[in-house]
């Protein structure tokens, strides 16, 4: 028996919505092409801050592990895309009529599907090694941010902070993508780099009949008495490829992950084959820099006497450069849009760039409770990075004198920095345009991808 949905639409939020003015009907005024079926205007089923009231039972403690391997080419697998019979989907909550479309990949390139494995603790004892006081993962050397609890606590409150900075959980286009149609296959949902799985899981709840895979160096615990059923969980490392997903997923979803991969150009290109037709990405990443309220970066870098530049500044020249030196990728938010919107899978793209209150000195938009828990944010993220940065060969000394004074700029600048985030957003269902650094819907024959910074 299906469990039952409760949808309710949220209050008005005080902060700023990136999809304000997408229509009810989840369709841009300026993109939908004549032809295209009108859907009755009532009760909208995909509203962003839907939830769903479920009985929840815990899964049991298993994962996919994920052996790795070099990556093929990109351009050896070929794909096309066939326009397919109008299909009626079934009403959630009233019924509506839109077109599907459907590709095909050569399985001459497919990756094998993973294996299920219980994980006890002595094995997961094995994913993660101790450096500079923190728990790393053993899977990956590019990607140095911490695995443990604390870690994990900072992404869960990073994650409800900016559903309120955004205004909402999803893009509008969430519930299209997700929509469950007759005689289909079963939704499905990836993210990638799924943290302490705060996104995943709320995913897991509010759409109850989808199935989700997170993917991560280090498993989400499955402790936790309100682990979703429909949730599994994959151990990988992204750089080794993606190839055993193509074809699967309705939805992707990755945020700040471009610390630990070595090509994000090239993640894409998996993406853009991992979805399936009508598919949604959405993408959130930052450049590793920090604005001023011009919007003109602040320059500063690691090798002026420390003082020069803003602490803050000063602090992510060193983060920029200890991510570059472990082999990750620093360029992903400022190419995103490109690296999108020239795909040939993707069109109607819509970027945008979020401005996030780091310092908001004495200008201030949001309310003061979004400004507390961004500074609490960014100094446990102080903390965090310890063995990003002393790992590239920063002194203990000079790391501590760094953050110390960091924290002071923090609580006391009346100067705003802000670091911005990139959000682009493709969907496959109809031309739909969204704003949000970079969301994009695409057409009948192309896939929806977003990014956030």
């Amino acid at each position: 028996m299906s469990r039952p949905l409760l949808y309710h639409t949220m209050a008005e939020s005080a902060y700023y919505d990136p999809y304000d003015f997408i229509s009810d009907d989840g369709s841009s005024p300026e993109s939908m092409e004549e032809g295209t079926q009108q859907e009755e205007e009532e009760e909208d089923d995909y509203e962003m801050g839907s939830s769903v009231c479920s009985d929840k039972t815990p899964s049991q403690d298993s994962a996919s592990m994920v052996s790795g391997g070099d990556d093929m080419s990109i351009s050896d697998v070929a794909s096309s895309f066939q326009e397919k019979k109008n299909r009626v989907f079934s009403p959630v909550p009233g019924p509506s009529t839109m077109s599907s479309y459907s590709y095909h990949s050569s399985e001459q390139f497919r990756t094998p599907s993973p294996s299920n494995q219980s994980l006890t603790p002595s094995m997961r004892a094995t994913l993660v090694r101790t450096e500079f006081g923190r728990d790393l993962n053993t899977f990956s050397d590019v990607y140095r941010l911490p695995a443990d609890e604390e870690e994990m606590d900072r992404l869960e409150k990073q994650h409800n902070m900016l559903i309120d900075i955004f205004g909402a959980k999803y893009p509008p286009p969430m519930g299209v993508a997700l929509r469950q149609g007759h005689y289909e296959l079963t939704k499905k949902v990836l993210e990638l780099g799924s943290g302490g799985g705060g996104w995943i899981k709320d995913v897991c709840r509010d759409f109850p009949y989808c199935e989700a895979i997170a993917v991560d160096l280090v498993p989400i615990s499955e402790a936790e008495e309100d682990f979703p059923p429909n949730l599994r969980m994959e151990i990988d490392d992204l750089n080794k490829g993606i190839q055993h997903f193509y074809d699967q997923f309705d939805v992707v979803h990755s945020r700040l992950i471009s610390f630990g991969i070595r090509d994000y150009h090239r993640l894409v290109e998996h993406v853009a084959r991992v979805l399936r037709p009508n598919g949604l990405i959405e993408v959130q990443e930052y450049d590793f820099q920090t604005y001023g309220r011009d919007q003109k970066v602040i320059p500063a870098n690691t090798t002026d006497p420390l003082g020069t530049h803003p602490w803050w500044a000063t602090f992510l020249a060193h983060l920029r450069e200890a991510v570059i030196a472990s082999g990750g990728d620093t360029t992903a938010a400022t190419n995103m849009q490109g690296w999108i919107q020239e795909h040939e899978a993707f069109e109607n793209v819509v970027y945008k760039d979020v401005w996030l209150p780091v310092i908001p000195g004495n200008c201030r938009r949001y309310q003061e409770d979004i400004y507390t828990r961004m500074k609490d944010d960014i100094m446990a993220f102080l903390r965090s990075s310890k063995p990003l940065i002393m790992g590239n060969g920063v002194s203990e000394q000079r790391y501590e004198y760094l953050v110390h004074h960091t924290v002071r700029e923090l609580n006391q600048s009346n100067i705003p920095q802000y670091p911005i985030l990139s959000y682009p957003i493709d969907l496959i269902l109809t031309s739909l345009a969204i704003a949000s650094n970079l969301l994009g819907i695409a057409p009948p024959n192309s896939k929806l991808v977003t990014n956030v910074f």
